[in-house]
């Protein structure tokens, strides 16, 4: 087994389930619900499962296990939910993408989500529909690792949810934010509060009564035991839709050991880490407390430029920065009231989510063929459409907003569909290619990057000039040397750095990230901007890999699962499915 999980983890892209031996099969049955719950306080209707809190559901499985969801939606809203981190590789179907994947799951409906836990590490879940995830439906996915194969030690381990949280519902918020008369100046929407386990408080003389007429001051925090001397591995998830978060604890150091599930070589100790949206991160934090003694966790949002535009003046009356949550030392300290702990004087901290090192470099083989190509955003009104919409340009061609395909993506490839230009695809005929994106970012805010099916290397993070902006590249474009990184960091999520720009908001330069990714994972995947607000107004593209893979199989959309395909009326009556996904093999 050990020898197993050691080839698995350095040759990731190789994973066939199949090899793994033990794997069990994880089995559960959610359904999709909304109901009133008061997170920070405020009572508002939230989306969860079963008629709770989505984060009470944290699943957990071992490396290679197979996931088997039952899922049913009893909201009027689309359902489609989304396994972030995880690879799906001969599970393409699954990844739970509305329109790139299957089509919404509707009312009173229910599909099986059918995968295989890959790659280990801390994951989660989360809506993937317009605004969606940002009224609860998001949770934690944690993937274990081989005992043997972990290069860390550790007493016992706690999952931490972090997120922004908004009193009114995303919809709401995202028309207001889209509509040019509302807003002209194109500012995103600013959270009220920051949660931890869905925990966190407010200030209710500040909350408009009018609008939100129960409020509370009293919530409980979250809170987690200590036992003095023993060292804990804190996963923490940023599962907000918009804000940078930092992590801290008072008096205690931590060390980071992974990144976006992946291992990384243990960081300096630190007594703060940022996240961005949809970043994770494990911390190894020692117990340095004495017996009865307790202390703050603390959740700092970020905010004011590059990370909100919105004026300070304009922030939500009862905005709150900070989440709180609680480290006690026994369990006689629980009931004690709140810590009287400080924050830290002096910040230490990583300079950026690109200074770190993989443990275990993914190595790209020796004899694949390079590919280049240039993605390009901006966020802008337009003459002929006046909302504040994110647009891309691939590959020069003309920028375009992304709209969601009526017929998912995959499934278009499949039956011999053209793909709609609005989808903003960047298409590579074949797999097994060493692809580099260099990402132009011609707007001002900071924006986190993730890309579904892969991690892939971070090579370079900052500023260019405009005239330096390239025009093209292509196969066999080499990356200037200059531009490497020094060590080779791989996640799926990273940040853009902002243009600087000028009192007219004018980028006076480009924030450029460039990524590199080993493309022998074939499907529809997104390249996207993981702040919600941005990722629903079109700052996207569909990355296709060979889809000659799925276009020439004698199945046709039977290929997949009949379920997934059943969401898209258009083929519920079309060629039968075998019922499964094309990755697993029935017995």
């Amino acid at each position: 087994m050990k020898r197993l999980a050691k080839y698995l983890f350095t040759a990731l892209y190789t994973f066939a389930p199949a090899l793994l031996p033990k794997a069990e099969i994880v089995r559960l049955e959610w359904n999709i619900t909304r109901f009133l719950a008061t997170f920070d306080g405020v009572e508002r209707s939230v989306i969860g499962i079963n008629g709770e809190r989505a984060s009470h559901f944290t699943i957990r499985a071992n490396c290679g296990d197979r996931i088997i969801i039952t899922t049913k939606s009893e909201i009027p809203e689309g359902v489609a939910i989304h396994w972030h981190g995880l690879f799906q590789k001969e599970t393409q179907e699954m990844d739970g993408v509305g329109g790139i994947t299957q089509c919404p799951l509707t009312t009173r409906n229910t599909i099986v989500y059918d995968f295989f836990a890959f790659p280990c590490g801390t994951h989660w879940f989360h809506a993937h529909l317009k605004t969606e995830y940002m009224d609860g439906l998001r949770g934690a996915m944690i993937v274990e690792d081989s005992p043997d194969e972990l290069p860390m030690v550790y007493d016992a381990d706690y999952v931490l949810q972090l997120a922004d949280w908004y009193h009114e519902e995303s919809a709401s918020l995202f028309n207001q934010f889209t509509n040019i008369t509302l807003n002209p100046s194109g500012a995103k929407p600013v959270w009220n509060t920051v949660l931890i386990n869905n925990r966190g408080r407010i200030n209710c003389t500040l909350v408009d009564k009018k609008r939100f007429p129960v409020c509370t001051d009293r919530q409980p925090l979250t809170t987690l035991i200590f036992t003095p001397g023993k060292i804990y591995r804190l996963r923490l998830i940023n599962m907000a839709g918009f804000a940078p978060l930092n992590f801290s604890v008072d008096g205690h150091t931590m060390t980071v050991v992974a990144a976006d599930g992946v291992r990384v070589k243990p960081s300096k100790k630190l007594n703060s880490v940022r996240l961005f949206v949809a970043q994770t991160m494990d911390v190894l934090v020692e117990a340095v407390g004495n017996e009865n003694e307790q202390f703050f966790m603390r959740c700092k949002s970020n905010f004011g430029p590059p990370f909100t535009s919105l004026p300070r003046e304009q922030f939500p009356a009862d905005f709150n920065p900070v989440g709180l949550g609680r480290i006690v030392y026994g369990a006689n300290a629980v009931n004690q009231c709140d810590p009287k702990t400080k924050d830290w004087d002096t910040i230490e901290t990583l300079e950026n989510d690109a200074d770190l090192a993989s443990l275990n470099p993914i190595e790209f083989p020796q004899e694949a063929k390079q590919n280049c190509s240039i993605l390009q955003f901006t966020i802008k009104t337009t003459p002929t459409d006046p909302n504040w919409l994110g647009y891309v340009s691939v590959d020069q061609a003309p920028f375009a907003t992304f709209v969601l395909p009526t017929m998912p993506t995959l499934f278009a490839i499949t039956i011999g569909e053209s793909i709609p230009a609005s989808t903003n695809p960047l298409v590579l005929t074949s797999s097994d290619i060493v692809q580099t994106i260099f990402v132009y970012n011609l707007n001002p805010a900071v924006h986190p990057m993730h890309l579904h099916g892969f991690i892939f290397r971070i090579l370079y993070v900052g500023n260019v000039p405009l005239d330096k902006i390239q025009s093209s590249c292509g196969e066999n474009t080499p990356v200037p040397s200059s531009l490497y990184k020094k060590e080779i960091l791989e996640r799926d999520v990273v940040t853009v750095s902002g243009c600087n720009a000028d009192n007219l908001g004018n980028c006076q330069d480009a924030g450029l990230l460039i990524i590199q990714f080993y493309t022998n994972n074939p499907g529809a995947w997104l390249l996207h901007c993981h702040i919600e607000w941005h990722f629903a107004t079109g700052f996207t593209s569909t990355i296709i890999i060979d889809s000659d893979h799925f276009s020439q199989n004698p199945k046709g959309i039977g290929m997949f699962d009949s379920g997934l395909v059943g969401t898209c009326s258009s083929l519920a009556s079309s060629t039968p499915s075998t019922g499964t996904p094309i990755g697993i093999t029935t017995k």
